[in-house]
């Protein structure tokens, strides 16, 4: 493979990534909004699939513009801070389940 066939592929692998990594993001939190916080908190469990379903929609559009409007304002920033909080974060996190696999007494909960 050359050098253009292949810097093409890389791209295009790294497309689909960001894109799929968006969707589930859009996907979870719209989901989340719909179901957890209108059918559960607004409506207290008196809602149809119906309704949930143009609630996620909403939420999802919503959740773009907000997202879109951020990255517009962010387009000057460096973010490299927010790389390393993530891997602190995620640090963090590994470093618990190790614990939770290696110490028997050690429940999930307890860990938090």
């Amino acid at each position: 493979m050359g050098g253009a066939t292949f810097l093409a592929v890389i791209a295009a692998v790294a497309f689909a990534t960001i894109l799929a990594v968006v969707a589930g993001l859009t996907l979870t939190s719209s989901s989340s909004m719909s179901h957890d916080f209108y059918a559960n908190v607004v409506r207290k469990g008196a809602t149809s699939e119906r309704q949930e379903v143009v609630v996620a929609r909403v939420a999802a559009l919503i959740i773009g513009a907000i997202s879109i409007v951020l990255g517009i304002l962010a387009k000057d920033l460096n973010v490299a801070f927010l790389v390393a909080g993530t891997v602190l974060s995620r640090d963090r996190a590994c470093a618990e389940k190790y614990a939770e696999l290696e110490v028997r007494a050690l429940t999930g909960a307890g860990a938090h």
